[in-house]
């Protein structure tokens, strides 16, 4: 699993990735990834997101982006 978080200038974002290799505990779905950013989001800040994951030899890539809410 190769996971990349970006800021809005596309700045690489320091995070820790789960996955069911390395869960973050036995109560993980199966199947789970996650990315659980190692300092807070900025507010009012857009982030762009990519997954990578190759499973039986077929690659799985997703990308998508989202917004913090302004209020602290």
């Amino acid at each position: 699993v190769q996971a990349v978080l970006t800021d809005a200038d596309g700045k690489e974002v320091a995070f820790r990735l789960v996955t069911p290799e390395k869960p973050l505990s036995a109560k993980m779905p199966r199947g789970t990834i996650a990315l659980y950013p190692l300092e807070p989001l900025r507010a009012g800040t857009r982030y762009s997101v990519t997954v990578s994951v190759i499973r039986d030899s077929t690659e799985w890539r997703e990308s998508w982006q989202f917004t913090t809410s302004s209020k602290k």
